[in-house]
């Protein structure tokens, strides 16, 4: 029976730099599968994945490993171009089933899609809860799911012997516990291939460690009577940094925005044994634009964490009250899109013209210039298990199959992390590809 892979997405379109739009296509025989389906955003600019190279063939079902907005958030757009079967499923995890329509919402709010109530509300009507373990996702063809705790909910899965592994990440964080991936495979299901990868840079840095640094960080601030920014991504990273805050630092923390709604998700909903209980002790939920003035007017010692956003989020709102005025922080905690005010900021903080103006687009595009009396500071609390995990994994596989794996595809990562995954994985494969967008891969 055929089998082919079809890359729709899974690297950048224009920078080396970006990780792209995840997604991908799985051809068995005449069925075809999607997983994943996301945008990748360069400022202003909206990518999504091409499915031109289908040539106009449709998907009989959709795998959403979990709800980030390059795994995501061109579900909408898909749908409205009929890139779906009329009976075919969108499989996802509890969380992401809920946190899809946020998503969209949020996605299509910023004006991507002219019909914003059909881009919306379509896609959801096919959403329906992917099992834990083993099921059979069209008839036929057999699948396994497991937990790889990059968020709650998310998961990988293994088609066929084709192993899609999703974001995964193998250190614990307080929302999900780390999973190393072979664990969870029982031997009827390990896999020959793996056809997406997580190839994200982590620059070597240790979550736990750069945890620490941020409490220790956050505590001089508040000492100093500050008022400290933290925009984060608002699935995951901002409930990690919110509880991990509360826990240490001995105040309320103030979360914006539509953090609040993931955390009641996180909290009513589990899919494996790997999600964990959240708590709210210490943190409170920003309800209005008048407690979001009163909290600024009163300053510091306070501590918000609010949405990152793309620019026109509430990050940027932050930014036009505090830049300009020496007793504000702002803390970013991972990546940031470089044309992004957040990535503008971090590209400020490594420029020897720090403390000199910098120049910030609105959400119209204009640009404004503030004199920076800020201050600054980043960490880097990545939720991806990075090289090692990724070396340590292809290992085991091999141990376990008595044999190399057919075929390795490296996805998901920036141009450099992807070679160097490619020489280092080179052991462990017959053969290995770079799962580029537009690429057509036979197994």
């Amino acid at each position: 029976m055929k089998k082919r892979l079809y890359y729709t997405g899974s690297s950048s379109f224009e920078n080396p730099q970006g990780l792209g739009p995840a997604g991908c296509v799985l051809q068995i025989g005449d069925k075809f599968i999607g997983i994943d389906r996301g945008l990748e955003f360069q400022g202003k600019k909206i990518k999504e994945p091409d499915e031109a190279i289908l040539n106009g063939r449709k998907l009989h079902a959709l795998i959403v490993t979990h709800d980030h907005a390059d795994h995501a958030s061109a579900i909408g757009l898909g749908e409205m171009k009929g890139i779906l079967e009329k009976s075919a499923p969108i499989y996802a995890s509890p969380q992401a089933l809920r946190g899809i329509p946020l998503i969209l919402d949020e996605t299509f709010r910023r004006n991507i899609c002219r019909n914003y109530f059909e881009a919306v509300s379509r896609p959801c009507g096919r959403l329906r809860v992917v099992p834990r373990g083993e099921f059979e996702i069209l008839p036929g063809i057999r699948a396994f799911t497991f937990p790889v705790g990059h968020l709650p909910g998310a998961f990988g899965i293994i088609i066929d012997g084709v192993l899609f592994m999703g974001d995964s990440c193998e250190h614990d964080q307080l929302i999900v516990s780390g999973v190393f991936i072979p664990d969870q495979i029982p031997d009827e299901h390990l896999p020959h291939t793996i056809a997406i990868s997580d190839n994200t840079p982590t620059a070597g840095h240790d979550y736990d460690d750069e945890s620490a640094k941020l409490v220790a960080h956050v505590k001089k601030c508040l000492a100093d009577g500050k008022v400290v920014i933290i925009p984060a991504f608002v699935r995951g990273r901002a409930q990690n940094v919110a509880m991990t805050l509360a826990r240490e630092i001995g105040q309320t923390v103030y979360c914006d925005g539509s953090i609040q709604a993931l955390f009641k998700i996180y909290d009513e909903e589990k899919w494996s044994e790997r999600d964990r209980q959240i708590s709210l002790n210490n943190i409170r939920f920003i309800s209005s634009v008048d407690e979001r003035w009163q909290l600024l007017f009163r300053g510091g010692p306070l501590v918000i964490v609010t949405p990152a956003g793309m620019g026109d989020g509430l990050a940027r709102w932050y930014m036009d009250q505090g830049l300009e005025n020496p007793k504000y922080e702002f803390v970013g905690v991972g990546y940031a899109v470089p044309e992004s005010p957040m990535g503008r900021i971090y590209e400020h903080m490594e420029s020897a013209k720090r403390g000199k103006t910098i120049s910030l687009p609105n959400e119209n595009g204009f640009k404004l210039e503030y004199r920076m009396r800020a201050g600054l500071a980043r960490f880097h609390l990545s939720a991806h298990g990075g090289a090692e995990m990724m070396f340590r994994m292809c290992k085991e596989l091999v141990e376990r199959r008595g044999e190399k794996m057919k075929l390795i595809i490296l996805t998901h990562g920036t141009v450099a992390s992807k070679q160097s995954a490619c020489l280092r994985l080179e052991p462990f494969a017959d053969k290995i590809r770079f799962g580029n967008m537009g690429s057509i891969v036979e197994i």
